[in-house]
């Protein structure tokens, strides 16, 4: 997660076109992990993490846009 983000960061601050695939490919991930840990509490551990957490809500603003 922490290259997805260093990746995302990097496409986002330079306006690359890759930055939509890359945070596509970072809520995937995250939503996969979460479909696989159906705990709340371990979810909400999780989404803890800063770079998880900065993606996970970047990647849910963008898809409600």
């Amino acid at each position: 997660m922490r290259t997805l983000y260093f990746t995302w960061q990097v496409c986002r601050d330079l306006a690359l076109a890759e930055v939509d695939g890359v945070l596509n490919a970072a809520g995937n991930a995250l939503q996969r992990w979460m479909g696989d840990h159906p705990d709340r509490e371990a979810q909400s551990l999780y989404l803890q993490q800063p770079y998880h957490r900065a993606l996970w809500d970047a990647w849910q603003t963008k898809g409600t846009r």
